[in-house]
């Protein structure tokens, strides 16, 4: 007899875990950024894009698509955004089923498709019990007042919506890089995108002496408010204080300091041959206590990983929750008053408004009625 013929062999079963991050951009600035991660390959990241422009929905190479409405836009009115997402309530559900832990909401804000349509998919994000985080830009001067109102007004309904916010400034970016094409300018905003998407996956996938899980991600973030998050890396002598001086001290970032953070992820990677010293962990508290002034009363989750790729180098990521961004002093709003996001020279006298900017008042019945019956606005 063969002895092979008491052998068996076991079929090698392939295990699909689900993805860690899920991009989803909402409109044509929301559609770009997701676009700019889809294409740099990122593992465990999946990726969708909803717009109301069937044009860019045909142009973009990212698999999973949701046409929001006729394919004709929105108009530039945050309501109509929000009109066709709730019809399409369904197909936006759907975008989860592959069961991220996290998902990035990413849009442009001061139009109609991402500042209407952003805030609510960030919104079934959440109700399906996945870690929601609005990745938001602002308009830039060029484009008015009347804009940036519109933005405000989104950002404040994204801050309703979502776990936490990560703003960017489109503004400031512009201000920065006088001697950049406007491409080259916006792909500043995407590579911050890119960056938070990528710190994100490496803090709850990579393995190491001090590991960070979802669990912990979930407790610094869930319900966080605004949130910053920093990226740097650095070789050389002086490599930890170099790393944290180019993710703190980069001017695209809205918060100027750390100080008054309720939670902070702070994770440091290194590779194995390139480990991190005591000494050098030291300075990153020293660094974190005295020149960024926080306090001992923060939440610090402290993360240290192993990476081959980095060689000599470190990299520091901080993710920190409780902190409002400084944006553009010169734009003067009223957050308070009733105005009404169609027309900035109104002002409503119903302080509860039946429209898209108050819907996290609404009752359970006024969610279910559809926003053109509350609103009095014509079925589109």
């Amino acid at each position: 007899m063969d002895l092979s013929d008491d052998i068996v062999i076991q079929p090698v079963i392939e295990v699909q875990f689900p993805p860690v991050v899920k991009i989803v951009g909402v409109g044509g600035c929301g559609g770009n950024v997701a676009q700019h991660v889809y294409d740099l390959g990122l593992k465990e990241v999946s990726f969708a894009v909803c717009n109301t422009d069937r044009k860019a929905l045909r142009d973009s190479t990212v698999p999973v698509k949701v046409q929001l409405g006729d394919g004709l836009g929105a108009g530039g009115d945050p309501e109509i955004g929000l009109l066709v997402a709730e019809r399409s309530a369904e197909d936006i559900r759907h975008l989860f089923d592959d069961d991220p832990q996290m998902a990035f909401i990413t849009a442009g804000l001061g139009k109609g498709t991402g500042t209407g349509a952003g805030p609510y998919v960030a919104q079934v994000a959440k109700s399906c019990e996945i870690l929601s985080v609005g990745f938001v830009c602002l308009p830039p001067d060029i484009e008015g007042e009347r804009k940036m109102k519109l933005a405000m007004r989104g950002l404040e309904q994204m801050r309703k919506s979502a776990d936490v916010v990560i703003v960017v400034d489109t503004q400031r970016i512009f201000d920065l890089y006088t001697e950049l094409t406007i491409e080259e300018a916006f792909k500043k905003a995407d590579d911050i995108m890119a960056d938070a998407a990528k710190a994100m996956v490496d803090i709850v996938t990579k393995s190491g002496r001090m590991t960070i899980d979802m669990a912990d991600v979930r407790t610094a973030l869930r319900n966080g408010g605004d949130v910053v998050m920093a990226y740097g890396r650095a070789s050389g002598e002086n490599r930890v204080q170099e790393a944290l001086s180019n993710a703190l001290n980069s001017p695209l970032l809205l918060q100027p300091k750390l100080s008054g953070a309720k939670d902070m992820l702070l994770n440091v990677m290194t590779s194995a041959e390139g480990s991190l010293y005591a000494k050098e962990l030291k300075s990153i508290e020293n660094y974190l206590r005295e020149k960024q002034g926080v306090d001992r009363s923060t939440n610090l989750i402290l993360g240290y990983m192993l990476d081959e790729t980095l060689g000599d180098d470190v990299s520091v990521t901080i993710v920190a929750t409780g902190l409002r961004p400084v944006i553009r002093d010169r734009v003067t709003l009223d957050m308070e008053t009733n105005s009404s996001p169609m027309d900035s020279s109104s002002v409503s006298s119903d302080p509860h408004p039946e429209t898209f900017w108050n819907l996290g008042d609404m009752t359970d019945e006024e969610m279910r009625t559809p926003a053109y019956d509350r609103a009095g606005r014509k079925r589109i």
